[in-house]
């Protein structure tokens, strides 16, 4: 969809797991599903 691969996707899980920590990444990952759901519903009726 993106170019990323699956390598580059748990990179960046792993990453996003230290940087944020594992207590608060199932919120961080809710918020960003909501702002992606939001945006693709969003983006045809511009």
């Amino acid at each position: 969809m993106f170019g990323i691969g699956f390598q580059e996707l748990i990179i960046i899980a792993i990453i996003a797991l230290l940087i944020v920590g594992p207590k608060k990444l199932p919120d961080l990952a809710k918020t960003l599903g909501g702002i992606l759901k939001t945006r693709l519903t969003v983006s045809p009726m511009i």
